[in-house]
């Protein structure tokens, strides 16, 4: 792996990316607590309408996966520079908890990955396209297949973040570990995912 100067700019790149996916991940997931707030019963928790419910999920973990879709890319890359800056750390407990979080990104990155190859292997195989049932029932099946490491990213994503300020800390720099991860956040782009369709009701449902 190249050395870390050599990967500045780019690796800020990535980092502003990641920050991004973090900021519209909460966002995402805010729309749907409303949504479930607004069409489920509150004693049970069940919805109005199941078809539509259904709708809604599906797009949530649309919108959750085209979020992490610039992560993705560099996922990899974000993971191993965030390794080597970690490895020059002195050792202690923040760096093994660091270590085992880094490590569980990794697990969900390859499970990604695995995700995506099984959806491209699978679609090969409909004898229809895109629109039509089984299609719509696989890319569905796909998104909530991907959504648990989706979530995994959005939840402990931050350690990139934090081992990134903190080893800009321990080079000389004075921004604190929490301090960097929020200008990460500020940095991002204020470009959250657009508000969500109203899913159709089941009488609409094809």
């Amino acid at each position: 792996m190249p050395p870390p100067e050599r990967l500045m700019p780019a690796h800020q790149l990535y980092l502003s990316q990641l920050a991004l996916y973090l900021r519209d991940s909460q966002l995402i997931d805010a729309l749907w607590a409303l949504y479930t707030h607004e069409h489920c019963d509150p004693a049970t928790g069940q919805p109005d309408d199941a078809v539509a419910y259904s709708h809604r999920q599906t797009q949530r973990d649309a919108d959750l996966l085209s979020a992490f879709g610039p992560v993705y890319y560099h996922a990899d890359t974000l993971l191993e520079a965030a390794q080597q800056q970690l490895d020059q750390l002195p050792d202690g407990e923040p760096k093994q908890h660091f270590t085992g979080q880094l490590r569980q990104l990794h697990t969900s990155t390859q499970q990604l990955y695995a995700v995506r190859h099984r959806w491209i292997h699978r679609r090969s195989a409909l004898p229809d396209g895109p629109g039509e049932g089984a299609h719509e029932a696989l890319l569905a099946a796909s998104y909530a297949e991907a959504r648990p490491y989706l979530a995994r990213w959005a939840d402990q994503g931050h350690v990139v973040l934090d081992v990134h300020a903190l080893a800009q800390q321990s080079g000389g720099r004075s921004a604190s570990m929490t301090a960097g991860r929020e200008n990460q956040l500020k940095a991002a782009p204020a470009t959250p995912p657009p508000a969500p369709r109203a899913a159709p009701p089941s009488s609409r449902a094809r």
